[in-house]
């Protein structure tokens, strides 16, 4: 996935990597159909088409032209991979713990990754080991935070909440840069956010007192 990814990058710019990348949360709901035996209702398959369709293509406007570039099918090819990855982590992690299952992921890339950079290895500069460990600490908090959200929920209901990182993107590209999206970003993002809130709300069960008696 990490690799196909990279290379859809050299071809395709972010707006357009990131848009096609997003397919990934309805990729996960397709698959968990088949292979985790969920059922997934009408109005989440509306909520996660009108999030992950209406509100990227609107929050990100890309070039048609690209989506028929070797990039772009490189880029397709690993939203699917990593929507298998996430439905498969589901299905471990239901005999071992999130730490395990982050442990050997991130061995697989680590062993996966340096052989394919054996061949052009270039040394680390010393003055980006405290970037590269943050990068490891957060990345490694990042994996345990999702193998328990699709340890503890339906992958169907996990998945859309992938759409959310647009508007964390434009969050903190203001508060580190101070700079201001333009408005159809916004407007995507609105799109979004709106879709989070009403899955979240589908979701969360009624306390008992508001139930009827």
């Amino acid at each position: 996935m990490l690799a196909l990814f990279t290379f859809g990058l050299k071809t395709l710019g972010l707006a357009e990597a990131y848009t096609l990348s997003f397919i990934a949360p309805l990729v996960i709901t397709l698959l968990s159909v088949p292979m985790l035996k969920e059922s997934v209702p009408p109005s989440r398959w509306t909520a996660i088409a009108v999030g992950g369709g209406g509100g990227v293509i609107v929050g990100l406007r890309p070039d048609h032209g690209a989506f028929l570039q070797l990039g772009a099918l490189a880029v397709l090819a690993a939203a699917v991979l990593y929507a298998l990855a996430n439905v498969l982590g589901r299905i471990v992690s239901r005999t071992e713990p999130s730490a395990t299952l982050v442990f050997w992921t991130t061995t697989s890339l680590a062993l996966g990754g340096g052989a394919l950079s054996a061949g052009a290895w270039v040394p680390v500069d010393a003055a980006h080991a405290p970037l590269l460990a943050g990068l490891a600490v957060s990345g490694f908090l990042a994996q345990v935070a999702i193998a328990e959200a699709f340890r503890h929920g339906q992958a169907s209901a996990v998945a859309p909440f992938e759409y959310t990182a647009l508007a964390w993107a434009v969050a903190v590209d203001w508060l580190l840069w101070r700079a201001v999206p333009e408005a159809h970003t916004l407007a995507g993002g609105a799109i979004i956010i709106a879709n989070g809130i009403y899955l979240i709300r589908r979701e969360t069960p009624s306390p008992a007192w508001a139930k009827a008696p």
